[in-house]
């Protein structure tokens, strides 16, 4: 059973919002300078790193949308151009290797 506490407000959780944004940053750029996407996408960890299974492909919007939500809430122009970018040449080609090659932070 969920207990919900009715007298959280949104300023109760700003700190740990704030420290849960800053570290997924890190993480977005950390992905987006290690992984190489001829390798697929990234969905488990391995002994601390990530791998890939083929029957997860359909995961790959996740690492784009975790770049643009990362903008939306951060205000972070690196993120929406990491994300958008991502997305436009993966849509238009239908390759995450053309995307990884077009997006920032590399």
């Amino acid at each position: 059973m969920i207990d919900i506490d009715y007298d959280v407000t949104p300023a109760d959780l700003s700190a740990r919002l704030r420290q849960l944004f800053e570290l997924a940053g890190r993480k977005i750029i950390d992905i987006e300078n290690s992984w190489d996407a001829a390798d697929g996408t990234p969905v488990f960890t391995v002994k601390g790193r990530y791998t890939t299974r083929g029957w997860t492909e359909w995961t790959q919007g996740f690492q784009f949308g975790s770049a643009v939500l990362q903008y939306d809430v951060t205000g972070d122009a690196q993120f929406l151009e990491l994300g958008t970018s991502a997305m436009s040449v993966y849509t238009t080609t239908g390759s995450i290797t053309s995307a990884h090659t077009a997006t920032c932070c590399g």
